[in-house]
This record gives C-alpha cells, sequence and structure tokens, in this order.
C-alpha cells in the first residue's frame, strides 16, 4: 500500500507549491539514495532541497534505524544567519498527495508502527531577513530491518573438525550479527528435516551415528525480519576400541646359520564388526613385503627394532591406530 502512496505523493510533489505543514500537499521533491550530496540534490526549482542520510541502497528506512536530514541551497543563495536556524520536520505521505506532520528536528528514529509508509523531510532555510526558501526530501518508505551476518556460527565441543561423538555435548556459538543490541537469538539442531534440540546445547546420541547433524542460529528482533544462518555440519561417528593391544611374538637369531626364527603377530580385541589392516615395521619403515602375520626377519634384521602396526576402520566410526611393542631382534624379551 505505501509504494501507492508513494507515486501519488510525488506526483502531487512535483505539480503543486508548498502547503500547510499539518495536512497538504509538499514542495517540489528532489531525488536522493543513500549519500546523496549536494551536488546531485535538484534545488534550482525553489532554491532548496533536502537529503537524508540512514536510507538503504534501495531508497527505504529499515525499522530500528534512524534518518538525519540535510538541507541543501542552490548556488544562487546563502544561508542566513546560524545552521542551527534551519528548520527540519518530518511528514508522513497520505493519500492524494497530502501530507501529515510527524515530527520536527533534524533526525527522526523509525518505530514498528511507521512500518508500511513513506515519509519525507522538509527543510526551511532563512536566505535573508524576513525571507526564507523551502524544500524537501523524496519520499522514504519505511521496512522491516534484516540482519546481516558476517561470521557464521560455529559448533564447538567436536571430537575433530566436522566429526561429533555419541555422548560428547556440543555447543552453540552464535557467530558475528549485525545490530548487536535489542535481537535474541533461537536455536535447532537438525538431522535431516527432524528438529533434535531447541537447546544452546546438544548431546548426540548412538541413534545419531552416520547421521549428519546441523546447527542453526535464528536473529530475532522487532522491526526486523527473522534470519537463519547454518553453521558447518558435523557427522557423528562412533571410536573404535581396542581392549588388548596388537603383540608380536619372541623369536632368536643364529650368527652361525645366519638365520632367525619366524615371529607371529596378534591384531589385538576391537570392536566388533571392525576392518583391521596391519604393515610391519623395521626402525619405523614399513616392510614392504612382510605381508602375514607370520614375519620372518633376515639376519641383517638382528638388533633393529621390529614393531607391528594395525588400522582398524568400521563404516560410521573413526579410525584408529594401535601398535605392538617394540621388540629388538635376536632378543628374547620384550623391550
Amino acid at each position: 500500500m505505501h509504494k501507492f502512496f508513494r507515486t501519488v505523493a510525488l506526483g502531487a510533489i512535483a505539480a503543486m507549491a508548498a502547503a500547510p505543514l499539518v495536512v497538504g500537499t509538499s514542495a517540489q521533491a528532489s531525488v536522493n539514495t543513500a549519500g546523496t550530496t549536494a551536488a546531485s540534490c535538484n534545488a534550482e526549482a525553489r532554491g532548496a532541497c533536502a537529503t537524508v542520510d540512514g536510507i538503504t541502497s534501495t531508497g527505504d528506512a529499515e525499522i530500528g534505524s534512524t534518518l538525519t536530514c540535510n538541507y541543501h541551497l542552490a548556488t544562487a543563495y546563502h544561508l542566513y544567519g546560524r545552521q542551527s536556524n534551519v528548520q527540519y520536520s518530518w511528514k508522513r505521505s497520505l493519500s492524494g498527495g497530502r501530507f501529515q506532520l510527524w515530527g520536527k528536528g533534524r533526525t527522526l528514529p523509525i518505530s514498528a508502527d511507521m512500518l508500511g509508509y513513506d515519509y519525507a523531510c522538509f527543510v526551511t532555510i532563512p536566505t535573508a531577513i524576513n525571507q526564507t526558501r523551502e524544500g524537501n526530501s523524496e519520499l522514504i518508505g519505511i521496512v522491516q530491518g534484516t540482519f546481516v551476518n558476517s561470521v557464521a556460527p560455529t559448533v564447538a565441543g567436536s571430537y575433530a573438525a566436522g566429526v561429533a561423538l555419541p555422548g560428547r555435548a556440543l555447543t552453540a556459538r552464535t557467530g558475528t550479527w549485525s545490530d548487536p543490541s535489542g535481537r535474541s537469538f533461537s536455536y535447532a539442531w537438525k538431522s535431516g528435516s527432524s528438529v533434535l534440540s531447541t537447546s544452546t546445547r546438544f548431546t548426540p546420541t548412538a541413534a545419531q551415528l552416520g547421521k549428519t547433524v546441523t546447527l542453526y542460529v535464528t536473529a530475532k528482533r522487532s522491526g526486523f525480519v527473522a534470519k537463519s544462518v547454518a553453521a558447518k555440519s558435523v557427522l557423528v561417528k562412533g571410536l573404535l576400541a581396542n581392549s588388548a593391544a596388537p603383540a608380536i611374538s619372541k623369536g632368536s637369531c643364529n650368527a652361525v646359520t645366519n638365520k632367525c626364527t619366524t615371529i607371529t603377530g596378534s591384531l589385538g580385541t576391537w570392536t566388533k564388526g571392525s576392518t583391521l589392516k596391519f604393515v610391519w615395521l623395521l626402525d619405523g619403515k614399513i616392510i614392504a613385503k612382510a605381508t602375514s602375520l607370520s614375519y620372518t626377519p633376515a639376519i641383517s634384521s638382528m638388533g633393529h627394532s621390529l614393531q607391528l602396526r594395525v588400522t582398524g576402520s568400521k563404516a560410521n566410526y573413526v579410525a584408529k591406530v594401535a601398535s605392538s611393542k617394540f621388540y629388538v631382534v635376536g632378543v628374547a624379551a620384550q623391550q
């Protein structure tokens, strides 16, 4: 509705002279947008006009903001007296090109009851003794404010980047938002379309194992359009248990025969259903040809450290690596 008023009023503004302050038609309007300067303000028709700071790039004002009026004079005129002698008034646009006085003063706070209407700033500027020039800004529509999120929400308490664990609490971090005063936040932890929690903290359970959980933070404030922003999702995974570590058997080497006895490895005890892969290491380096749990060291390995390393994996679980104790080849006891 207010856009219709704006169109009708602007047509009347351009066609009619100044009218009474309380209700009537305005002086000729000038076109302005955010940041308009005197150079682009058409002050020639009546010698004066006004521009307004605090509006959006679309020429509207958001609830919660404050507008500031600036006067401009054509080059043929000069301000008579002090700037404090300039009079400012704000008017609401009515149907039929009429205006209603809304307030006086250079600034105008925008409140929720102004939503949907158009307003203009009017200036009366003394240019000589008993002489003034009058002008006004273009119409400014009042719209709901919008939040801007410059730093996205995050989730604290993850096991690792992008990974959450059942039983470990996650905490919402709201991120950075515009208009920090007077707003509130709401939270939603979701898996797909299902809302798991609306608290600032959420603890995944085994029911979410293998599922993605996403935190949504919504900023709210009277006069603003609520805005929801998602944090990076986390995947709920379990931790593999290795209740018995890998181990390797004892062995010996004979310097006369230049042979070492076969050493056997044990993978240890893992979470049921785990897939296990292993490598043998000599002095920390993988022995490429050692592909069996039975390994016979070469005599050249005597005195060097042997170890069995096992990697466990399972769908929806975090992979885990476990290693046996070091064994010095040719020495009977474990080291």
